[in-house]
């Protein structure tokens, strides 16, 4: 059970940056109401994770991620992802954080449901484009 909570929590943690640049208006039909289950309690979706991206970099704080000035201490930042990263999610996952930051080629939905009744569960749609072998070993992981 506590593995289960760290991912859920390494989830949200890599999710909520996202968040805060997802659309907040009625999703597309593409993937969210009509494919997911009638007991959804909460979900979220980004229509097209590489546009989101560029229009992260064309925010204050994305401009601010790109200052020379700032690149030293966010080096040291990367070096201490990177360690953590190979020390907890690639030992567990089998996948960098930087390969499982790169799957998402498309639309990402996620959505929460409790299902039996007590029990909470998720639902990820996803377009992964060319990292299937990435997504591979996610599934088999799973």
């Amino acid at each position: 059970m506590n593995r289960l909570w760290q991912r859920s929590h390494l989830l949200l943690a890599c999710a909520i940056p996202l968040l805060a640049m997802a659309n907040s208006g009625r999703a597309d039909e593409r993937a969210t109401e009509s494919r997911l289950p009638k007991d959804t309690l909460v979900f979220f979706s980004i229509p097209n994770v590489p546009e989101l991206t560029k229009r992260w970099e064309k925010t204050s704080f994305g401009q601010m991620l790109s200052d020379p000035q700032l690149q030293p201490i966010l080096a040291d930042v990367h070096k201490k992802i990177d360690e953590w990263s190979k020390e907890h999610v690639e030992s567990e996952v089998g996948v960098s954080i930087s390969d499982l930051l790169k799957v998402p080629q498309g639309e990402l939905t996620v959505a929460v449901m409790e299902k039996p009744i007590g029990k909470i569960g998720a639902v990820a749609i996803l377009e992964f484009g060319s990292n299937q072998e990435t997504v591979e070993k996610l599934i088999k992981k799973m």
